[in-house]
């Protein structure tokens, strides 16, 4: 599964447990918050397992 993907399931996720949310809001939702995970790692100094890994 690529990132799209992932994303997409995701943002199926929050939508099922937020129905005020359009599928676009749900979805900008999770690539904000990945994009913000990914960069808290970084900046802490910690390795990334990588999409695979972080997407289990």
């Amino acid at each position: 599964m690529n990132r799209s993907e992932q994303y997409e399931r995701l943002a199926e996720i929050l939508k099922a447990k937020n129905d005020v949310l359009s599928e676009l809001e749900a979805l900008t939702w999770v690539e904000v918050l990945w994009e913000d995970f990914e960069t808290t790692l970084a900046r802490a100094g910690e390795p990334y397992p990588g999409e695979a890994k972080s997407f289990q």
